[in-house]
Order: structure tokens, then C-alpha cells, then sequence
């Protein structure tokens, strides 16, 4: 959820949720032991062989398949809308009737302990279900906070607090729509995370746990983004100041960039070169994110900066990925890593 909150609550404004939708797989046992074929470097015909003893084909009418597949789907995405527009107006209207408090009485399920326990001291039973693959319980939600965010600060306990009317309507999309609705949650700008339904998130989980840095959460609280990273490679950055230069830049890739995104890294010297091979905007998945960051890393500095040359490579990069349709024609920024003023880069440009 992205929500703006303070001491006066302004109006309500958007809402970001995702929402778990089942996907039915093909035959497992096949499909795994076909899988494990591969992976041992079995013969061809080995694997031919498996697959025909275990295969039965039949023939299918495909407009009628297309048909099946076609009211499948929409009915999980009627679903999955219906879902999301409950929890929609339950917020809303939960966040209306709150009166905001700084000495407010707290208590809620705390998802970071095992078993799970509320302020007051009480315990919350968990059960395994199959469908989660985990131990939850279906009468309530948990509250994940970064390890650097206290519940005794006022933005964070009323925030708590007025998400805490959305169980409501987590249990009514669980009861009326089980068969295409799994797990149901909610991030704040304050790091608050509500989890429905309440389940244990393991310790190695805890230490960078932050749903300000998950994805979806980037994804929805903005539309997506063109961005060219000018990062400046010349001789002044020596020692301490090209460390905090690669730690910023990496950071603005890995929390600020979502995969809805398209980005390219820039090195500025004596003249401008990209620093990896994509001399273009790439969508910044995992694999592409891996590669920017890699290649700050691998950054030397040497000589001097050229950011005359710097813009002009990034804004025939922005002009050059719209022309492709490698760009999210979207939001476009240009974003300058630099040991140098502003007014220093400007006087670049005469």
C-alpha cells in the first residue's frame, strides 16, 4: 500500500497490493523427472524414451481449449480485482475513521516471533496448511517492521493501527475467494507491512527485511521509469569519495529501481562510455540490475570529467530507446553520481 501519513491525516490516496494467484502446473512427476534427465546429461533417447512411456496424447478442440484457458483466467483476474477493490474501500474508510493518537495503546501480532506474540504478551496458534506451504492462521494479519523502525513512533503505531480495520476484509477475499487468492498484504512508506494470513518470518529473513525495498512496492508507488546513471569516473574521486559514489549508486539500483523500469549506466571521463554492453535502456530485472551494479564496482578512477559529453550521450540514449521501444515512455530521469557541485557540472554547458 502506498499511503501518505501524518500528524493530520491528509485524503486518502492510492493503494498498491499483490495479490498471489494460483497457477496450475503440468504433471509434476514428469516434468521433474524429465528435468532431473537433463541435469544428469542422460542420452537423447534416454530422455525421448522416459517421456514417451509416460505421455498419453489426446487430440483437442483448441477453440474450445482457447474457450476453457479464456474463462479460466478472467476469473481469477475478476478475482483478483473484485480483492483488490474490497480491501480498497475497507481501507479507506478504515483510515477515515482513525483518530490519530501519539499515546494510543498498541497491540497487534508481531510476525518476527516465534511463536507469534502480540504487545500484550499473548500467543497466537498457527497451523500448517498445504496451500501456503506454511503454518498460518486465518483469523488475523502480522506486522513486519524493518529492524530500524519502532512501533513507538507516532507515524508507525498509527499506521499499525488504522491498517488494522483491513483484516476484515482479508478474511472476506479468503472465505469468498479461496480458490484464486492466497497471500494478501499491504507496505507503507513508514516500513509498516500487514500480512494476511499471520505467519512467522524466519530469522535469516529479518536482518534487511524492508517492504519499501520489495518490487512490487517500487512498482506501485510511481509509474514506470526511463533512468540514465551519469556516474563520474575522473581522478578526483580517489579513495573515500569513489566508495560512498559506487555504495549510492548500487543503493538507488537495487531499492529505487523496479523491474518495471528501464535503465543504462553511463561512466563520464574525458569522455563518455557506457559501462556495460548495453548501449541502450535495458528493463532492469534481476540479471540486468546485477550487471549495472557489477560494473560500478568494477569503476577505476582515472582523468578528468567530461559532462557536456556525459548529457548528451544520456539524452541521445533516452531519444534512441523510445525509437526502439525499449523504454517505459514513462516518467525520464538523469541522474548524476559525483564528487563535483552542481554548479560546477553546469558550467560545463558554457
Amino acid at each position: 500500500m502506498s499511503i501518505r501519513t501524518t500528524s493530520t491525516p491528509p485524503m486518502f490516496l492510492a493503494m498498491v497490493l499483490t495479490i498471489m494467484v494460483r497457477v496450475v502446473s503440468p504433471n509434476e512427476d514428469i516434468s521433474n523427472r524429465l528435468f532431473n534427465l537433463y541435469n544428469s546429461f542422460i542420452n537423447d533417447s534416454v530422455v525421448i524414451d522416459s517421456y514417451e512411456s509416460n505421455t498419453v496424447l489426446h487430440k483437442v478442440d483448441s477453440s474450445a481449449l482457447g474457450g476453457m484457458v479464456s474463462r479460466v483466467t478472467s476469473n481469477e483476474f475478476k478475482d483478483a480485482s473484485s480483492a483488490l477493490t474490497r480491501i480498497k474501500d475497507t481501507g479507506k474508510k478504515s483510515y477515515e475513521r482513525h483518530t490519530w493518537n501519539k499515546r494510543m495503546k498498541l497491540n497487534y501480532w508481531n510476525g518476527f516471533t516465534n511463536p507469534l506474540q502480540s504487545k500484550n504478551g499473548s500467543f497466537l496458534p498457527l497451523e500448517h496448511l498445504d496451500r501456503y506451504d506454511a503454518d498460518v492462521s486465518l483469523s488475523a494479519s502480522t506486522i513486519n517492521l524493518p529492524i530500524d523502525v519502532y512501533d513507538n513512533w507516532t507515524e508507525v503505531r498509527n499506521t499499525i493501527q488504522w491498517t488494522k480495520g483491513l483484516d476484515d476484509a482479508f478474511i472476506y477475499n479468503y472465505e469468498e475467494k479461496a480458490d484464486n487468492i492466497f497471500w494478501q498484504y499491504i507496505g507503507t512508506p513508514q516500513g509498516v507491512m500487514r500480512t494476511y494470513p499471520a505467519t512467522y518470518i524466519p530469522a535469516k529473513d529479518q536482518v534487511d527485511f524492508d517492504v519499501r525495498k520489495r518490487p512490487w512496492y517500487n512498482a506501485g508507488i510511481g509509474c514506470p521509469k526511463d533512468m540514465v546513471l551519469l556516474v563520474d569516473t575522473s581522478g578526483s574521486l580517489e579513495g573515500f569519495p569513489v566508495r560512498l559514489l559506487k555504495t549510492t549508486a548500487k543503493s538507488l539500483i537495487e531499492l529505487i529501481v523496479s523491474d518495471t523500469d528501464f535503465i543504462t549506466v553511463i561512466g563520464v571521463g574525458h569522455t563518455a562510455e557506457y559501462l556495460t554492453c548495453y548501449e541502450h535502456l535495458m528493463r532492469a530485472n534481476k540479471a540486468v540490475k546485477r550487471v549495472m551494479i557489477d560494473a560500478i564496482n568494477d569503476i577505476k578512477p582515472n582523468g578528468t570529467s567530461n559532462w557536456r559529453k556525459g548529457f548528451e550521450k544520456a539524452f541521445e540514449t533516452l531519444k534512441t530507446s523510445h525509437e526502439m521501444k525499449q523504454s517505459a515512455d514513462c516518467e525520464k530521469a538523469i541522474v548524476l553520481f559525483s564528487d563535483e557541485t552542481g554548479q560546477a557540472v553546469i558550467s560545463y554547458f558554457g
